[in-house]
């Protein structure tokens, strides 16, 4: 929620300030006490649905006041509420009156009373009462002015500005928010230290998956080459890890900004100097504050890339840039300061706690000595949205209000640590491999992009232990979702594009055993390589000239998606230049697999002296698939590039036009009707699928009983193939005939009845071998 008044309160107060929650003014109190919805709500009388109220509660001057002297009622009302339109320091509003609309309601009862035809809702509409019942809620709004007339008749729309008021007792409200405590008012206070020491000596302590992750990620057990010792009193760098091999330590994600040169950093000629002393007051904020939080968790070293490697050495850099999954692996928690140092000013991590849990009102001439009993039976509830107070974790979301979560090299940084804290905002908030927790609102639900979902990536897992096929529980699933977050990440180079992955792809390949081939697995090449190019719509001709420059320059190979640059920096980041709908469409059936081709060699001119090479050096790197080729050609129909199996239209029932049937995506983005079309094409088959459809049930085709006519039997045959297109590529200095990707298709069809399975491919002669370079 962004402000739009003067002064907040938690900029009106001390930074150091505790503020009681519940807390009521004068004025709310008697709201609490005369209201006769609110009375009917505490005592658990009967409410019939849609029972409202007005209630004249102060002027808006009253309300800021309230607002800026602790009421918690006030503040939820003013912020939340949208009060604060009412503001009489604003000059263009007048003194007014602040009328409260409150109405009874129940929206589930409701949607069961208006469903049309619903035999439920006629039962209800004809013999239950039309109460609100345990699970009703008390929706409060504020009427702008006394000038504009009596309250509506009707139903309250319940509008983002509504306030629902509940029983304290209702089953779908979040327990974990009613708490009667005083909360301070920044993110940094000493009372964070204690949050965050509850969140890492649980999850070090109950959580198997984070306990592991450190093994699966850095199994060799490496330490930094450096790291910032902070025993006693002083900071100093100690460059000799050698006689510590157990020792732990934490580390630190952070936005450098946009003048690098403004921050203290280890260069060659104060090496010497770093290893005796490192003064405090040469440190940022972020740095010192990682420091606290580091020996706040009991540890005494901490690593920063800006103090820990040598900033004016390239081979220093290269040489720990490689080794980010074992600096991250094996820290014991990772602190991502979400803002850069030029934030620091806006004093984002200043929160006003009134707005982020709800008020309780208790009940009136109770005795509230003991508040914590007395939020469980007989108080009310008030906040901000109805029923349960969760939060959707998705870092994509957040990319919006953290600046972090859109680095590359952070989200490497964030997936390859056991666990992580996100610092520097308005609240704290923890994330690891087993939960996402909010300083306020307890456990948060996760998304696709969660740390917690990724672990299958790392774990190399396939299937979950249920055995379901679920795209977010495996290896292959995850795998395309960690590519398009990471391809529309911003970085300061793009030319780091490639070894700011490795870290990633290199904690992968140490746990799995899995191959990695510039951007795809050996393992599951028959899906990797099937990605597909998504091109933007023609903004300029400059801008067709730089990806065609960009294009031809990367040193990577044909079937990488590497060589396709994202979106430029000003393009919508929800969207990338590549898409998998190809990947998921096989994935989807992919346990009825019939055939897929496979990588049988991988040649690269430094595999055998350096084989960590191929995590980020791409030059010279082919491999050989063995699978079905045929040719092809390429020609247009109208605005379509259309993609002919030996020349002949492969046609499907499964389409209005026959023709989209085959499908076919062209990597170069500058492509347009009557350009030049590729000639001396093959068709690559590396995956076939087929399965039979009756009553309900797919069972997978069976090939070795291939049938020579249709037998319907009320079944439906149905199948999809896909694989890459390829041109020859000039490789002269090779010595053998070498291919290069073009584009993928994919196709689709069916028959009624037990049918036969059409392929261009003659699935009974040999494999070819093709080399892609």
């Amino acid at each position: 929620m962004t402000a739009t008044w003067t002064p907040l309160y938690e900029h009106y107060v001390d930074e150091n300030t505790e503020i009681d929650l519940h807390q009521l003014c004068a004025t709310c109190t008697q709201l609490k006490e005369e209201s006769h919805l609110l009375r009917s709500l505490f005592s658990g009388d009967k409410i019939r649905l849609a029972a409202s109220e007005t209630f004249s509660l102060c002027t808006a001057a009253e309300l800021k006041a309230g607002y800026l002297n602790a009421c918690h009622l006030c503040a939820l009302l003013w912020a939340r509420a949208e009060g604060y339109l009412l503001d009489p320091d604003t000059p263009a509003v007048k003194e007014s009156h602040v009328i409260l609309e409150l109405q009874a309601r129940n929206f589930a009862i409701e949607h069961t009373l208006e469903t049309q035809g619903s035999a439920l809702g006629k039962f209800w509409r004809k013999h239950v009462p039309r109460f609100i019942g345990e699970t009703g809620v008390v929706i409060m709004q504020i009427r702008k002015t006394s000038s504009q007339g009596p309250p509506s008749t009707g139903k309250l729309r319940p509008r983002r500005n509504a306030l629902y008021i509940y029983r304290s007792s209702n089953p779908d409200l979040n327990q974990k928010t009613l708490r009667s405590r005083s909360e301070p008012i920044s993110s940094k206070h000493e009372k964070g230290l204690a949050c965050i020491q509850s969140w890492y000596n649980r999850c070090s302590r109950d959580h198997a998956k984070c306990t592991a992750y450190s093994h699966m990620v850095a199994p060799t057990n490496q330490l930094p080459s450096r790291l910032l010792d902070l025993r006693g009193d002083k900071v100093r760098l100690e460059c000799d890890m050698r006689h510590q091999p157990q020792l732990q330590y934490t580390t630190l994600s952070h936005i450098w900004g946009s003048d690098p040169k403004a921050y203290l950093c280890l260069t060659k000629a104060c090496l010497e100097d770093f290893k005796k002393e490192i003064l405090p007051s040469s440190l940022p904020t972020k740095y010192l504050e990682a420091i606290r939080i580091t020996r706040a968790l009991g540890f005494q070293y901490l690593w920063i890339d800006s103090l820990c490697i040598i900033q004016d050495s390239d081979d220093d850099w290269a040489n720990e840039a490689l080794n980010m999954a074992s600096v991250y692996g094996r820290t014991a928690c990772n602190i991502s300061f979400v803002f850069p140092t030029a934030d620091e000013s806006n004093k984002k991590h200043l929160r006003d706690p009134r707005l982020g849990v709800p008020c309780l009102l208790f009940q009136p001439q109770t005795n509230n000595a003991n508040k914590d009993d007395a939020a469980q039976s007989n108080s009310l509830v008030v906040q901000h949205v109805p029923g349960f107070i969760s939060r959707f974790w998705s870092p994509n979301t957040y990319k919006d209000y953290w600046p972090l979560l859109s680095r590359a090299w952070a989200i490497q940084e964030r997936l390859l640590c056991p666990r992580n804290l996100y610092y520097g905002q308005d609240r704290l908030m923890w994330e690891c491999c087993e939960m996402v927790e909010d300083e306020f609102w307890g456990p948060l639900d996760n998304s696709a992009r969660s740390k917690g979902r990724f672990y299958a990536i790392f774990a190399g897992v396939e299937n979950h232990a249920s055995g379901s096929r679920s795209m977010f529980e495996s290896f292959r699933g995850q795998w395309r979702y960690l590519i398009h977050e990471y391809r529309i990440a911003e970085l300061s180079f793009e030319t780091d594009r490639i070894i700011a992955f490795a870290g990633i792809v290199g904690a992968v390949q140490s746990h799995t055993g899995f191959v990695y081939l510039a951007g795809v697995w050996k393992e599951f090449a028959e899906f990797d390589l099937l990605w597909v190019v998504h091109p933007p719509p023609p903004e300029s001709d400059f801008y067709q000239r730089e990806i065609k420059k960009e294009l031809e320059a990367k040193p990577v190979p044909s079937w990488s998606w590497f060589k396709v640059p994202p979106h430029p920096p000003l393009a919508s980041e929800a969207r990338d230049t590549i898409a998998f709908h190809v990947y998921s469409a096989m994935y989807a059936r992919s346990e009825h697999t019939l055939y897929k081709m496979r990588v049988v060699l991988v040649e690269h001119p430094r595999l055998a002296s350096n084989p960590a090479s191929l995590l980020h050096d791409f030059s010279g790197l082919s491999i050989t698939l063995k699978a079905r080729k045929i040719p092809c050609t390429l020609e247009w129909d109208g605005s379509i590039l259309r993609l002919l199996p030996q020349g002949r239209y492969q046609l499907s029932n499964s389409y209005m036009e026959p023709k989209d049937g085959m499908h076919y995506h062209h990597d170069a983005m500058y492509a347009f009707p009557d350009f030049p079309v590729p000639v001396g094409a093959f068709m690559v088959l590396t995956m076939l699928e087929a399965w039979v459809l009756k009553d309900d049930k797919e069972s997978t085709y069976d090939m070795a009983n291939w049938p020579e006519s249709v037998n319907s039997d009320g079944s439906r045959t149905l199948w999809q193939y896909a694989g890459l297109v390829v041109v020859p590529a000039d490789q002269s200095d090779i010595g053998k005939e070498c291919w290069k990707r073009i584009g993928v298709f994919m196709f689709s069809d069916f028959v009624d009845g037990k049918g036969i399975v059409e392929v261009p491919f003659d699935m009974s002669e040999e494999e070819d071998e093709v080399v892609l370079v």
